[in-house]
């Protein structure tokens, strides 16, 4: 019988497969210019959507402080539409690494994508949102309610699955689809009686109006993963020196983002289109807690580790609301083995996100 550490540390060995789809044309490259020796590799690394905020800006800020530069890589961070043409790319051999979310890496492994996810990135951030007066401060509260969702995602049916845990019955809730950018202005018209949405956003902006806001974390309901990062088996079986430097320095450019913020901030706003900067920085207490896991795990194994329970719950999730089948042994999915190579490393970021949290922000990460 495996053990939980046997689960977690599991690692994929599928023959390859390949996923015949289009990857995505949208593509903006934060570069690194030549680095010296003649054992420079280049590497390219895929981001689930066009840069926005602060959530990419950890990349774009490591490839400007030589986060990988120390490990003698050159990396391209591209774009992408979304989580899917993400995994569509680096499953097509068009980049090396990638982050999307854990469901669509999921759903292509199924489909035989022969990818591996390698570390976790940061936690889901959808929540409910509503004013005060909407009365909703539980999951019972939204029944009989109007709740905006984005079309074509997976929010409503998880929420669904939030208030079933709770007793609620979900079928009392009208879900009206919303489409991006329009759900706090519809919420503050009264025509929403909540959203659903990247929450900690949501909630700065309305209470940055004077409003009070109440929020339901779905994350916290359902525990579950949300991004990872992830790259092709053959790398991993084949090149796994190659594959332990990239997350090296993706490990350091993390801790980065906490030691050297405003140099981060820097390289960013270079690179992206459009940054509401005031607004994100609002939000970094939110942005921090979500990319550290429990002290429990930070402390022995650091940023990035991969729970073999959390993994199998997300796989369940999922499954219950028909994203994925189901199928396939999840301990063929991801292995723990490159971050555990770097237990010091994965340790010392996590503990430096958890001082930060609580010296700035007054949060204790349990």
């Amino acid at each position: 019988m495996q053990t939980t550490l046997d689960r977690s540390l599991a690692t994929s060995r599928r023959r390859f497969l390949g996923v015949a789809a289009g990857a995505s044309t949208v593509s903006l490259v934060g570069c690194l210019d030549a680095v010296g020796g003649d054992d420079t590799e280049s590497a390219s690394y895929r981001h689930r959507f066009e840069r926005s905020g602060l959530a990419s800006a950890v990349n774009d800020g490591g490839i400007a402080l030589g986060s990988w530069e120390e490990e003698n890589l050159s990396v391209e961070f591209r774009e992408s539409s979304g989580s899917q043409a993400a995994v569509q790319s680096v499953n097509q051999g068009e980049d090396e690494f990638g982050n999307a979310d854990t469901g669509a890496v999921l759903q292509a492994i199924e489909e035989g994508a022969d990818l591996t996810m390698i570390g976790h990135v940061l936690e889901p951030m959808d929540g409910v949102v509503a004013l005060d007066d909407a009365g909703i401060s539980s999951w019972s509260d939204l029944e009989g309610e109007t709740v905006g969702v984005f079309p074509w995602s997976i929010q409503g049916d998880l929420v669904r699955i939030a208030m079933q845990r709770n007793g609620a019955d979900p079928d009392g809730v009208e879900f009206q689809d919303v489409q991006p950018g329009a759900h706090n202005t519809l919420l503050r018209q009264g025509e929403l009686d909540a959203n659903i949405s990247y929450w900690p956003q949501s909630k700065v902006r309305l209470e940055n109006e004077g409003y009070d806001v109440d929020t339901l974390d779905i994350a916290t309901e359902l525990n579950h993963l949300g991004v990872c990062l992830f790259t092709r088996d053959e790398l991993v079986t084949d090149r796994p020196e190659f594959v332990g430097r990239f997350v090296r320095g993706w490990l350091r450019a993390h801790r980065s983002f906490v030691t050297d913020l405003e140099a981060v901030i820097d390289a960013h706003r270079e690179q992206v289109v459009e940054f509401d900067e005031e607004l994100e920085r609002q939000t970094l207490g939110y942005i921090y807690e979500s990319r550290v896991p429990t002290r429990e795990i930070g402390e022995e194994r650091g940023k990035g580790w991969i729970p073999a329970e959390k993994m199998e719950n997300t796989r369940d999730v999922l499954t219950s609301i028909d994203y994925i089948e189901g199928e396939i042994p999840i301990e063929d999915t991801y292995t723990n083995e490159f971050i555990q190579e770097n237990t010091e490393l994965s340790t010392d970021t996590a503990e430096i996100y958890y001082e930060e949290l609580e010296s700035t922000y007054d949060r204790e990460i349990e």
